[in-house]
């Protein structure tokens, strides 16, 4: 089992058009089969953070080849200003 922590610095004009990218991924995600156990957002002022769980690296990492390109839409765009990721065996 693997958790991922991701935390992401926000431009706070943009704040609206990441959640929607987010919330969007999250809907998507969750309705896969065997990606993630827990898809949590929690947004404080121009901060988010996501912690997710899913069964490996492998699902992970297929999961962000697939829906992570938006996020680089938005790191482009000036949206997404940093990120950070840790993961996590437990």
């Amino acid at each position: 089992m693997l958790r991922a922590e991701i935390e992401l610095t926000v431009n706070p004009k943009k704040m609206s058009e990441v959640l929607d990218v987010l919330y969007e991924d999250k809907m998507n995600a969750m309705k896969a089969v065997d990606i993630f156990n827990e898809f949590n957002i929690i947004q404080n002022n121009n901060k988010i953070d996501i912690i997710v769980e899913c069964d490996s690296m492998e699902k992970l990492s297929e999961h962000m080849r697939n829906m992570h390109y938006r996020w680089q839409d938005l790191k482009t765009s000036g949206a997404i200003i940093k990120q950070k990721h840790n993961f996590i065996n437990i």
